[in-house]
């Protein structure tokens, strides 16, 4: 067991369905941490240096009780090197533990043609794994904490590079994360790279209005609509895409009639074979798709949909539970973190609304990607994308920089569909890569062009 932590197994079920193929390779384990070390918290303070004065907050020995859901080679031996390894850092209301599938997702696509030594899922600062801690309202306390905390186990597991993968509030958090963190690691002696980071539907990069947010089609959230759209397509979602097609062909844009064919196959499949349902809940839903495609009277169609999303909805949140073996929460205790959440997304000074500013900005030197869902209520592309076109480069200071795009992607379609995600991860991070050694392309006054590239998945 590493040390600084204790073992917390019994909130992970290590048998759940997401880790079959790995029984005889690697083992999924579920770990506490104690606390910052003494001896540390010296280097912590110094690592806070990088920030500017009054960013620098006080970080203490005792911090709340994150979580790390992970997944080593079987019988590695403690403090032996690999090349690389991955972190990654969910959105609100994530554990450690219900994350694992997105830990064990990476770990079969970044172990291809590698000399993998871990990925893990962390507690995110907001869940119930951290509930019975004190809220840490500053995101520079937190990001202290957190970078302790990889500190911590990368002491034990080490690894010459990082892959770093965050989501939504964890992505925002992730940037704030990663100058500490290479900064404790030189304060520690440990060579380890950060290789780049990947931020999924990510809060902190572009300006929204906060009522907006906050009032976001509640409705559709709340019944996880777009996430049963992504991942148990209809009909009509198809003829939605072919009709996109029709229109980029007709305006000859062959690399969106190249992206649409792409989705188009992935949703037909989809919808001729729903996954990860059981048997009797897949011919219903199968059924109900038939009979919608053979009728056109409204109250029809109105009731087999909602037949279909009654039969869905649990299918969805139970995805969202992943390998996390707890009961549903209380009344209480869901009202603490509802409201937890409220703080740390739109009520405090830095909210996911709004865009990070520019002095942590400045301090990404990491290769970076931005990854949206076209189906994302909370993060839309059409705005992002607009800001990028106007020049407004989030990260000027990194050595690539990539904006990609998913398909009919919902905002927590990381967490419903880990391994297409945990693909796209690694082929970004792979592509990040191969960008970062190309020469850097300069103006003819030699001012510096952000090297930007775009990716449609």
């Amino acid at each position: 067991m590493p040390e600084g932590f204790n073992d917390a197994g019994q909130f992970l079920n290590a048998k759940d369905n997401s880790f079959s193929g790995l029984e005889s390779t690697a083992e999924v384990r579920n770990f506490e941490f104690q606390g910052i070390p003494q001896d540390s918290l010296d280097k912590v303070k110094t690592a806070l240096s990088i920030f500017p004065k009054g960013h620098r907050p006080q970080v203490g020995e005792r911090i709340p009780h994150y979580q790390l859901a992970t997944i080593t080679a079987k019988d590695d031996e403690l403090k032996r090197e690999h090349d690389i390894g991955a972190v990654f850092i969910p959105g609100v209301d994530g554990t450690a533990a219900n994350n694992a599938v997105t830990a064990s997702a990476l770990y079969k696509e970044l172990g291809k043609g590698r000399d993998l030594g871990f990925t893990l899922s962390m507690s995110s600062s907001v869940s119930r794994d951290t509930l019975d801690d004190p809220y840490v309202h500053s995101i520079e306390r937190k990001a202290a904490q957190q970078a302790s905390v990889i500190v911590e186990y990368l002491k034990n597991h080490p690894v010459k590079e990082l892959m770093l993968m965050g989501h939504s509030l964890g992505a925002q958090e992730l940037v704030y994360v990663a100058p500490l963190l290479e900064r404790l690691l030189q304060e520690h002696g440990m060579d380890t790279k950060i290789g780049g980071l990947i931020l999924f539907n990510p809060g902190g990069q572009f300006d929204r209005s906060r009522l907006k947010f906050m009032t976001t089609d509640t409705s559709t959230v709340i019944h996880y609509d777009r996430e049963i759209d992504e991942k148990f397509p209809t009909a009509e979602i198809l003829q939605r895409i072919r009709e996109q097609r029709e229109e980029a062909e007709r305006w000859g844009n062959s690399t969106e009639v190249d992206r649409l064919n792409r989705q188009m196959d992935e949703m037909t499949a989809k919808y001729a074979d729903p996954q990860d349902l059981p048997e009797n809940i897949k011919h219903e839903v199968q059924r109900i798709n038939t009979e919608l495609d053979q009728t056109d009277d409204p109250d029809t169609i109105s009731t087999l949909m909602k037949r279909r999303h009654e039969i869905l909805q649990p299918v969805i949140a139970s995805l969202l539970v992943g390998a996390d073996t707890r009961e549903p929460m209380g009344k209480l205790r869901k009202s603490k973190m509802n409201r937890r959440i409220g703080r740390a997304t739109a009520l405090r000074k830095r909210p996911i609304t709004k865009q990070n500013p520019a002095w942590i900005r400045d301090l990404d030197t990491y290769p970076t990607a931005v990854v949206l869902g076209d189906n994302d209520p909370y993060f839309p592309t059409s705005q992002v994308s607009e800001m990028f076109r106007k020049g407004d480069f989030p990260y000027p200071k990194a050595p690539v920089f990539d904006l990609a795009t998913v398909g009919n992607g919902s905002h927590i379609g990381v967490a419903i569909e880990p391994q297409k995600y945990a693909g796209i991860a690694v082929d970004l991070y792979g592509k990040l890569q191969q960008e970062a050694v190309q020469p850097t392309p300069k103006s003819p006054t030699g001012q510096i062009i952000p090297n930007m590239q775009i990716h449609h998945y």
